[in-house]
């Protein structure tokens, strides 16, 4: 009898600390899989809003680089030239059995650049910049004197 009191007072005891420890065991682990997915988010937000210019001009480049990035996602790819060119290596690409999805053709910007009256090398780059700018900010290009809010957002 002493044996099975024993052993019962052991349960008492060690029974509630595992149970404890279980509960404490699956809280941390949904604590840090929050953690991992928040930094997923913020990691996949941040390079959301990096750009890599490139500037080809050779048409067969073009095709290429496209045909490499076909399996990536991106926010902004640019093309320079009208946009019959953009429609032609799009159409290429297609008859090569790579076909962009309607969501990555929302992300190719051809002819590049905002209609700001450009015809400069640097008023040509600036028009980019700032379509570039507008992408990755998820904005609409205004007038600041239009604007009905802040300028700069209060921190």
């Amino acid at each position: 009898m002493a044996i099975e009191d024993k052993l019962l007072e052991i349960a008492a005891y060690t029974l509630p600390a595992f149970i404890t420890g279980g509960v404490a065991f699956v809280m941390m682990q949904k604590f840090y899989n929050s953690e991992e997915s928040k930094r997923k988010y913020e990691l996949l937000r941040e390079n959301q809003k990096q750009a890599l210019p490139i500037r080809l001009q050779a048409y067969e480049r073009i095709v290429l680089f496209l045909r490499t990035m076909h399996a990536y996602y991106f926010n902004y790819i640019g093309l320079l030239g009208p946009s019959a060119k953009r429609d032609r290596v799009l159409q290429e690409l297609k008859d090569q059995g790579i076909e962009f999805s309607a969501e990555q053709i929302k992300h190719i910007y051809g002819p590049t650049g905002l209609a700001l009256g450009a015809e400069t090398s640097a008023e040509i780059a600036l028009s980019v910049c700032a379509e570039i700018m507008a992408v990755m900010e998820s904005r609409l290009p205004v007038h600041l004197r239009d604007q009905l809010t802040p300028i700069h957002s209060k921190l």
